[in-house]
């Protein structure tokens, strides 16, 4: 940690940081978006938790997804026990 610190300015280390955020959010982003693409209809909380991500997160790139059309919008949604539940997003609330 010293040699780090000794090595950038305060600056460069706050765009390193910065860079590997971005850099993990791609990566969780690819990660959840390959999980939707193979099973739509499991659960935001069964794939956040696949996939080490929260389930608010999942739900935004569902919703991109369905908005850019690359998935389906689900009638209903497994849990993680297998029980099936009706969606929340509707086709009427996707075509907004």
């Amino acid at each position: 940690m010293l040699l780090i610190s000794s090595l950038f300015s305060f600056e460069d280390k706050c765009e390193l940081a910065q860079l590997l955020e971005q850099e993990i959010t791609q990566e969780k982003w690819r990660r959840v978006t390959a999980a939707l693409v193979d099973n739509a209809a499991r659960s935001d909380r069964v794939i956040a938790s696949a996939c080490g991500t929260s389930t608010p997160f999942v739900s935004k790139v569902r919703k991109n997804l369905i908005e850019t059309e690359e998935i389906e919008v689900e009638t209903s949604r497994v849990d993680k026990r297998g029980r099936k539940h009706k969606s929340p997003i509707t086709s009427s609330t996707s075509a907004r």
